[in-house]
């Protein structure tokens, strides 16, 4: 058939550990058809299926396939950027040791959940605030102590440290971006002075 024939030729072009979906293929015909030439090239080993609407190419080396990786070809198959969610900030960060749902992730839509494997992922809808701060480690900062709620930064805000170090650029950042959080968080760095050495951690 010609969906079938159109969708091999399209997936055998497609390198190695290469993620896609099944709306990718909607092009070449209806949904029940592509649905079912998906499920008879996963039955055939050409395909495998990683998640529902998810697969990569037979021979691809799945071990190296992380569950961010799957949870952002999700997103984007539904047209939404993703970004790393600010309770696992906040753990990364040391601000927390509360690490809930920690495969969830920040989207630009609405909220969905899936299964990868043994593991439930959750994608959350977030504002386009959140979203545009989680690029960079100031605005991570900022997004893990909005995650965290006025009672915490208080808590935080009466220790004699923080388990962060920023550079004078990366404070100045943190400053330029306090009107992208709600009041009572930007209203803490009027008189907040933040730690003074470097950072030299990447971005999660």
């Amino acid at each position: 058939m010609p969906t079938t024939s159109f969708i091999k030729r399209h997936i055998y072009r497609l390198p190695l550990d290469k993620i896609f979906s099944t709306r990718e293929f909607l092009i070449y015909g209806s949904r029940t058809a592509v649905d079912q030439t998906m499920s008879k090239l996963v039955k055939k080993g050409i395909i495998i299926r990683l998640a529902r609407g998810l697969f990569v190419k037979e021979g691809s080396n799945t071990e190296r396939i992380t569950i961010y990786d799957v949870a952002k070809a999700k997103a984007e198959s539904f047209g939404k950027q993703i970004a790393i969610w600010g309770g696992h900030l906040a753990v990364k960060l040391g601000l927390t040791t509360d690490g809930h749902y920690e495969h969830t992730y920040c989207v630009s839509g609405s909220s969905s959940s899936f299964k990868f494997g043994d593991v439930i992922v959750r994608l959350r809808k977030a504002c386009a605030r959140i979203m545009h701060l989680s690029t960079d480690i100031p605005g991570q900062f900022l997004q893990a102590l909005w995650y965290l709620g006025k009672q915490r930064l208080y808590e935080l805000r009466r220790s004699p440290w923080l388990p962060i170090s920023l550079k004078r650029t990366e404070k100045e950042h943190i400053r330029l971006s306090v009107h992208l959080v709600p009041a009572w968080l930007a209203a803490a760095f009027l008189h907040w002075h933040l730690p003074r050495t470097a950072l030299h951690s990447q971005p999660f």
